[in-house]
């Protein structure tokens, strides 16, 4: 049974938990989560055979004992027996409290259990051999099983194990890496899998120095963003050569980079002469006195693993010998390490047990002193806050006489960590924060290799990781990983690579969101899973709270939580207290309006994705009901994630359009792209109705207008938004929401220069000919005068775009491009080129006046740029080249300060145009240059007039044959697009260049060019 507050393990039919108390009848069985787990399935060999042997009697017998025995050893290193039948046991670690390291604890009790076999006494005398197989992946977990293919793996390792061995998955190797020895043996076909499987053979324990050695191998990258606490360990190293001691305590949180500054601080004394003692505590040896002591003696002593007895007592006694050690002392240090009579005595018989101890320690105490005074040493304790009592009774007394040695003591422990050596004079306190955005930025470079991350996949990152070095190092792995359609944290015996090709990775305050518009929890990197559930295993009932905390979002209020967490003021104080204690959450502000702040992003993951999808679900739909009914300012994106996560996509693609529709409003049109995109995946998978078409047609307007703004007119990606509208209003029978898709169509289509803008203004006109809505009307006609313009044809261009004037009233129920407003703006500039080329400037110049003054009234940054554009046009046609520059120089300034490609592309062109004039080689290369930078936008239609610019300036500087070239080039582009409104001064300029005549009188040529051709 499992105590439901604090996780222990309590006896069946127990009324109280021995660890916390609790009265287990009165609390609720706890709730299935979803974990990565490491089960270890362990069997027993030829059991048939025993029950053919034995008595039934003797044979239950034999099995409760190889039972307990299992209980016994794996209970050390944290398992949890989750099933027996009868000699076959499945055991968890990871559940139902997660360890850091729970892979290395399943590994180890492995090779424990098989270890400790020969060693215990068996009923009826026989002999059990067992196999151990062990396997790591994500499950469905509960007190009544567990759900998931892992434990299934794990059984069938467990058949490919020999006697008395350990197995392993790929998986769960690659997490304990060279924390062991292995045998690889090969691919193999298991049963249930369909494709093969590459298990391990676990041998022993590797001889690696420490776990940071074997975890990271040997080459390392570099050192980023620890240069000044690097100096300051250089600077006490220093001190404690000249024989003033020092003690450094290094602190910080898990994965915050300790071990790699030791490492930093190894490499920069290598090349002194130095005595090195490196000592390393682990979880699994809390309880193992003097460990780290007897494992440095060892290495100083350098025994090797084939060593017998002898010879390890021989190397002992010369080191010891080379150090003058006494033979009393000699021999309690070889007792220390399971070799009595290394020296010629033994220590003195019958003393108490607290003597020998007590004697041992301080034999330790002068073996050290002595070996000070050969050369400085530099000693190293890892990760004290898991060193046994006795070593840290060792520590006090060796560093309460350190300023009298030349020693430096390099401490690292996590921060709850607090010694009562700290108070020394000599000690020092070396804390360790987070890497700064820069450091953590080259730390990514760095771990991703050779591969590429673009700058948002870098930022997401980021965002992630909080400056964690650890956590930036594995996510990284993990993006390029995935990148490269390598398994991602997935199933041991069937590798499943992301759909995306990364790692889906949640902004900061709201979930990210899938591909179906529902958000998903970020892809922890399997190495970080059992870390980041420890932390919040350790919480209890705050652990909910947690959980609750991280479905609202990176930040969440209490107010919210409040509402939606439906526990006492007091329960959810004391449980925030806890979480912030704990170091999971800062705290923002006082009083009833304070927020939370989740200290890391990989931890309001692992919170979430602890949670199952059925419980996620209730909980999203329970906080968008909250934010909609008390919180209305809440943005309409972050109400519309929780409806998508709640698996809601009708309501969430509502408020993605409303999201869509505030952030068109205030010129976010990236922001509103993304937002209307996930709106129309949210209605993938809804049934067909009336009312999801309907839903979808506004979507697709939105996106092509957010497009349209951001990417200018000519934007490809609006053609299928165009297209599917239109297919749209034909299936909901809506004739009147198609004219805003003839609109959006035929201004594509006249940018792009494509043949069909006249029928699509015929369309315009036909279907507001009856409308009563003058502002609609007003458009179609204003469409009919640029069409009628592109074909030359001006007389009739300048009927239909008065008529748009006239008809132009306050009628503002539109969208951004449809305004009566906008439109004014627009047709009065092109009914000025009109009436220019109709041989009337001064009429002219006063309707581009008026329409560029109108659009400077609106405030609109869209429409002002498209006037802009326009006037440019004008000013150019006119040949006024004072006025092209400044109009030229405002749209360019417009463009960057908004992000308008199209619009930078135009007025880079006629700026070009304008240097021309003073430094003809470079007009032509910016003019060239941006020409190739519009057309790339799709903006092919004024190109033809553009050549003939450069055709008349390349003629001046004497290069007729490409002029006449280009001229060729830009007829043709008229003969297939229609677009005929220069074909005849670019038929003019060619006749002059192929008679050998110089160009006079350049703007008198457009006037009566353009003029017969309409």
């Amino acid at each position: 049974m499992v105590c439901p507050r604090c996780h222990a393990a309590t006896a069946d039919g127990a009324r109280f938990c021995g660890s916390c108390g609790a009265d287990l009848a009165s609390l609720a069985a706890p709730s299935p989560e979803r974990r990565q787990l490491s089960v270890l399935f362990c069997d027993l060999v030829d059991s048939t055979a025993l029950s053919v042997r034995l008595d039934p009697e003797d044979l239950r017998e034999v099995i409760l004992a190889y039972q307990q025995y299992v209980s016994e050893t794996v209970d050390r290193f944290g398992g949890f027996v989750a099933q027996r039948a009868g000699d076959g046991l499945m055991v968890l670690f990871g559940w139902p409290r997660a360890h850091e390291h729970d892979p290395e604890r399943a590994v180890r009790a492995g090779l424990a259990l098989v270890a400790g076999l020969a060693a215990r006494s068996w009923p009826c005398d026989v002999v059990l051999e067992i196999r151990v197989g062990i396997a790591t992946g994500l499950v469905l977990v509960e007190p009544q099983g567990v759900v998931g293919d892992t434990p299934n793996l794990a059984a069938r390792l467990q058949t490919q194990a020999e006697p008395n061995t350990v197995v392993i998955g790929p998986a769960t190797q690659g997490l304990v890496r060279g924390l062991f020895d292995y045998r690889d043996l090969g691919p193999r076909h298991l049963k249930g899998f369909a494709e093969p499987v590459r298990p391990w053979q676990v041998l022993r324990e590797s001889r690696a120095v420490g776990r940071f050695e074997a975890l990271h191998g040997t080459e390392l990258g570099p050192l980023l963003g620890r240069d000044a606490e690097l100096a300051l360990l250089l600077g006490h190293w220093r001190q404690a050569k000249r024989g003033e001691g020092r003690v450094v305590l290094l602190s910080g949180e898990p994965g915050i980079g300790k071990s790699r500054l030791v490492r930093a601080l190894l490499e920069g004394v290598a090349d002194e002469p130095h005595a090195r003692m490196r000592h390393f505590c682990a979880p699994h040896h809390t309880d193992s006195a003097l460990h780290p002591i007897a494992t440095q003696l060892e290495r100083a002593a350098r025994f090797a693993r084939e060593d017998d007895p002898g010879t390890k007592r021989a190397k002992l006694q010369a080191m010891l010998s080379a150090l003058a050690v006494t033979p009393d002392d000699g021999s309690l240090i070889a007792e220390l390490l399971g070799l009595a009579g290394a020296s010629e005595s033994s220590p003195r018989p019958g003393l108490a047990p607290m003597q020998r101890r007590q004697r041992t320690l301080d034999a330790l105490k002068r073996l050290l002193e002595a070996s000070s005074r050969r050369q400085p040493i530099l000693a190293v304790f890892e990760d004290v806050h898991w060193c046994d009592p006795t070593s840290l009774e060792l520590l006090q007394r060796v560093l309460a006489e350190l300023p009298r040695l030349p020693i430096l003591f390099v401490v690292t422990a996590r921060p709850d960590f607090a010694p009562p050596w700290l108070a020394l004079p000599h000690a020092h306190v070396v804390a360790l924060g987070r890497l700064d955005r820069a450091a953590a930025a080259a730390l990514v470079e760095s771990a991703s290799g050779p591969a590429s991350l673009d700058a948002d996949r870098v930022r997401e990152i980021l965002d992630q990781t909080d400056g964690v070095p650890l956590f930036i190092e594995e996510l990284t792995r993990a993006v390029v990983e995935a990148a490269e359609g390598a398994p991602v944290a997935s199933r041991e015996g069937a590798p499943v690579a992301s759909r995306e090709g990364a790692p889906v990775m949640s902004r900061e305050g709201a979930p990210a969101v899938s591909r179906e518009g529902a958000p998903v929890a970020s892809r922890i990197p399997t190495t970080l899973q059992a870390s980041l559930m420890s932390r919040l295993d350790r919480l209890g009932p705050a652990k909910e709270l947690a959980q609750l905390g991280a479905v609202i979002g990176r930040r969440f209020s209490w107010p919210l939580l409040a509402i939606v967490a439906g526990r006492s003021e007091q329960e959810m104080a004391a449980g925030l207290e806890q979480l912030i204690a704990a170091g999971l959450l800062f705290q923002e502000g006082q009083g009833p309006h304070r927020s939370y702040r989740f200290k890391h992003a990989l931890v309001q993951s692992a919170a979430y994705e602890s949670l199952l999808r059925s419980a996620r679900q209730q909980l999203h739909a329970r906080i968008a009901r909250a934010l909609e009914a008390r919180f209305p300012a809440t943005p309409a994106e972050q109400v519309a994630g929780h409806w998508a996560e709640a698996g809601e996509r009708a309501r969430a693609a509502a408020g993605w359009q409303k999201a869509g529709e505030q952030a068109i409003r205030r010129g976010a049109n990236r922001e509103a792209i993304a937002q209307l995109g996930k709106g129309l995946a949210a209605l993938e998978r809804l049934p067909p109705s009336a009312e999801r078409d309907r839903s979808e047609l506004a979507l697709q307007l939105l996106l092509a207008e957010a497009l349209i703004a951001d990417r200018g007119w000519t934007a490809a990606e609006t053609q299928p938004c165009w297209a599917r509208a239109r297919v749209l209003c034909e299936r909901i029978g809506e004739p009147a929401a198609l004219f805003p898709i003839l609109y959006g169509q035929f201004s594509n289509h006249l940018s792009r220069g494509e043949p069909d803008v006249h029928d699509l203004a015929a369309q315009a006109l036909q279907l507001t000919r009856d409308s009563e809505a003058a502002g609609l009307r007003a458009v179609a006609h204003a469409m009919a005068g640029m069409s009628h313009f592109a074909r030359g044809e001006f007389l009739a261009a300048r009927t239909h775009l008065e008529s748009a004037l006239l008809l132009s009233v306050a009628d503002r129920s539109a969208s951004t491009f449809l305004t009566p407003a906008h439109n004014a703006a627009i047709a009065s500039l092109w009914l000025a080129m009109t009436v220019l080329v109709l041989g009337r400037p001064d009429e002219a110049a006063r309707h581009a006046a008026a329409g560029l003054a109108i659009a400077r009234r609106l405030d609109n940054p869209h429409t002002l740029a498209h006037a802009l554009a326009l006037h440019c046009r004008f000013v150019a046609m006119a040949d006024d080249i004072a006025n092209l520059r400044a109009t030229a120089e405002e749209l360019a300034a417009l463009a960057a300060e908004h992000g308008f490609p199209f619009y930078a592309a135009a007025a880079d062109i006629y700026r070009g145009w304008v240097l021309a004039g003073r430094d003809l080689a470079r007009g032509l290369a910016m003019m060239h240059e941006s020409l190739e930078a519009f057309a790339a936008l799709g903006a092919t239609a004024l190109r033809p007039w553009f050549w003939g610019r450069i055709a008349e300036l390349s003629a001046s500087a004497g290069k007729n044959r490409d002029a006449v070239d280009l001229l060729d080039r830009a007829l043709e582009q008229i003969d297939r697009s229609g677009q005929r409104w220069c074909e005849a001064e670019l038929k003019q300029a060619k006749a002059r260049l192929q008679a050998g005549r110089s160009h006079t009188g350049r703007a008198a040529d457009v006037s009566c060019g353009l003029s017969m051709a309409g």
